[in-house]
């Protein structure tokens, strides 16, 4: 239930979850100015918005990072998080500045965040701080600790209330399984953003509520809000919804409902712009549109678009633990389109085709066929070239360290995540300087693979590392 491109890849994050490895005031400046609104809605044209929007993105992120001159690392940070507080996209906003503490030595952002909370209990109305360390506590991975930073700030005089704030807290709650409090939060951010009479704002915050209980496995909870959404009066919600559904009927051998969601689509997408003040509504649109087109080529018989669907598709049986279902959905796939012919297909035909083995052979290994795994994830750093595929490289060295990791071959699976966390972080854009050992870091920024997946892959290259030592590195 996101954009297609991340979709092929959060099977593979959740199936190695799984299975893998058993503060100072504000200063006045340029951009510390702009009044609150509530409203939902910013005055001025709406392409201004959007630019004044990406702009202050840009600084806090420059701030956070050492690459700006502030007279604290938090001034950038907390002037954009007070300035865009009743934002339709604030909750965006937080989770850059959230991705860009992640960028940071964790050893380093934790002594930084200890500082910052003994200065902020000693200030009576800084809640705004209060927000910035919470996003700092949710990039260590400390929701708990986030949810009681929240409430220190809700709990200043003069803190603003906003949607933005209470679906912060309601992720948090998510994080630390506090399901009540997740749905309360979720709940009240809705009903505010109904007030606005905006309803892109309404939209906004019912997805992240649905994809929310999606990522954390209440796939029914989630399929029933996505039933909400597709009877708004908003076209690029109620497309949004149809587009939802096409993936999740073809999960389930519903061609009939399938070219339903085609046809509702067909319909409703003349009517369906992107609001140019939104860098999140364009994402959408391109999303539904190609689900649109994909499902309509599919239902024609087209063999690329019908293996698309399926890789889309097989994430729904992970969440209701179907591996055996995903596992048949994908071997065709994987036949059809063998790793040592890559030369002959597709430039679109070898992405997905990898990502169908990927897949494939990851949910093999998770069913007890580890040996099968390790031969086809061989094949695939040996075959597929690193420069034309990098993303495609690097996952199935880390694939081949889960398929050896899971035959007690330790040292092996060590030098596999070696090789994957490296050529993951070749070339990135952004070293901190605190960042003293990249092959540890667990996020960074322009890696080949998704941020949650290195995360993952660290913590267990840690893990794998911790015990070669206590045996004396033997396997």
């Amino acid at each position: 239930m996101s954009d297609s491109a991340y979709a092929k890849c959060r099977v593979f994050y959740l199936v190695i979850g799984v299975c893998l490895f058993s503060c100072p005031n504000l200063h006045a400046g340029p951009h510390e100015t702009a009044g609150i609104a509530l409203i939902g809605q910013w005055t001025g044209p709406q392409s201004d918005v959007l630019k004044n929007f990406q702009s202050d993105i840009q600084y806090a992120r420059e701030g956070i990072l050492g690459q700006v001159e502030v007279s604290s690392p938090w001034v950038a940070s907390s002037t954009v998080l007070l300035r865009w507080i009743g934002y339709k996209e604030y909750v965006d906003l937080a989770e850059d500045i959230q991705e860009t503490y992640q960028l940071l030595d964790p050893t380093n952002l934790q002594s930084d965040l200890e500082g910052r909370s003994e200065v902020l209990s000693q200030q009576e109305d800084d809640w705004v701080g209060w927000i910035d360390a919470a996003l700092m506590a949710r990039a260590l991975s400390q929701p708990s600790l986030a949810v009681e930073y929240l409430g220190n700030a809700m709990e200043c005089p003069s803190c603003v209330d906003s949607p933005g704030l209470r679906v912060l807290r309601a992720k948090s709650f998510l994080e630390s399984s506090n399901i009540p409090a997740a749905h309360l939060e979720y709940e009240t951010a809705i009903a505010m953003a109904s007030a606005t009479n905006n309803p892109a704002f309404l939209f906004r915050i019912r997805q992240m509520y649905t994809d929310d209980l999606y990522d954390r496995g209440y796939l029914d909870q989630a399929i029933e809000n996505a039933y909400i959404c597709m009877d708004s009066e908003y076209p690029m919600e109620k497309a949004w919804a149809y587009a939802m559904e096409i993936v999740y009927l073809w999960s389930r051998d519903n061609l009939e409902g399938v070219q339903n969601s085609v046809n509702e689509l067909t319909s409703l997408l003349p009517q369906v712009a992107p609001q140019e003040d939104s860098r999140w509504e364009p994402k959408r649109f391109g999303q539904i549109q190609f689900l649109h087109s994909t499902a309509q080529n599919a239902l024609q018989g087209d063999q690329l678009s019908k293996m698309i669907l399926d890789v889309e598709a097989i994430d729904f049986h992970y969440k209701k633990g179907e591996f055996q279902k995903a596992l048949d959905r994908l071997s065709p796939w994987v036949a059809a389109y063998p790793t040592a012919s890559q030369d002959s297909f597709s430039e679109e035909e070898k992405d997905w085709s990898l990502w169908a083995k990927y897949n494939y052979l990851t949910l093999t290994a998770s069913l007890g066929e580890e040996v099968v795994a390790e031969e086809g994830f061989r094949e695939i750093v040996e075959t597929v070239a690193y420069q034309d595929n990098p993303s495609h490289v690097v996952m199935a060295w880390c694939g081949l360290a889960q398929a050896l990791n899971l035959q007690d071959k330790s040292a092996e699976a060590n030098t596999a995540l070696q090789m994957g966390l490296d050529l993951d972080a070749n070339d990135i854009a952004v070293i901190p300087e605190s960042v003293e050992n990249e092959r540890e870091q667990p996020r960074i920024l322009g890696g080949k693979m998704s941020s949650d997946a290195r995360a993952t892959y660290v913590q267990a290259y840690r893990q794998i590392s911790d015990s070669l030592n206590s045996q004396g590195g033997e396997n």
